[in-house]
């Protein structure tokens, strides 16, 4: 055990304090609900667990409001705030969240994943309040980018699949490809939530997976 504990990062020494995966209450604006555990989420804060302090909000679990995500955020205080969302029908929401995000901590650093960037790049950098972008695959690059954010000089050219803006100038790193072994990728870790509250009376879940679905290739 001694030699477990020796070899964990020492977080009181990072700048980085805590991150946040997030997505929006897609019932906002009179949207449609998706009650869904956010395995995307999960698989990501299993990915830097052990090397950051994380959890996840999903404020459309109990359908919170605008107001409900900035007291969350006013209490927690989180230093990084990744959020996605499962469709790119969801850019208003997305936008939404930001200015929430950044309104309430606007020293918080912000990245965007999931379908909208990876698919219309151009359409989600023009999201005010996102410092950064990934395309594709999230597992490896968002570590990347949180052990770059934790340098005093950060070089973010190295990490492929980011984008990101430079004095007002566009840098786009383009993608190396997909991961090769799946089998690598670790079991979703869903922090707080409680996902028995993701059933029905049933115990039957959906989830909406990120990758594609085996049978449609």
């Amino acid at each position: 055990i001694n030699q477990v504990l020796l070899h964990q990062p020492d977080l009181q020494e990072k700048k980085i304090k805590k991150v946040l995966f997030t997505q929006p209450n897609y019932a906002w604006f009179e949207g449609r609900s998706w009650k869904m555990l956010p395995y995307g989420l999960g698989v990501l804060n299993a990915c830097i667990k052990g090397q950051y302090n994380s959890d996840i909000l999903d404020p459309g679990l109990n359908n919170m409001s605008e107001n409900d995500v900035s007291e969350y955020l006013k209490r927690e205080k989180p230093d990084v705030v990744c959020l996605s969302s499962v469709s790119t029908e969801s850019l208003r929401h997305l936008r939404c969240l930001a200015d929430l995000i950044k309104k309430n901590l606007p020293d918080c650093i912000t990245v965007m994943g999931g379908a909208l960037p990876t698919t219309v790049l151009t359409i989600a950098m023009k999201i005010q309040n996102i410092d950064f972008w990934i395309i594709g695959e999230g597992e490896d690059r968002f570590l990347q980018l949180l052990n770059e954010l934790d340098k005093p000089n950060p070089d973010f050219s190295s990490i492929d699949g980011l984008a990101y803006y430079k004095e007002g100038t566009p840098q786009i790193n383009p993608s190396n490809g997909y991961l090769k072994d799946l089998d690598a990728i670790p079991f979703p870790d869903y922090g707080g939530l409680n996902i028995l509250e993701y059933g029905n009376k049933l115990l039957k879940y959906s989830l909406l997976v990120p990758r594609q679905f085996p049978y449609a290739i």
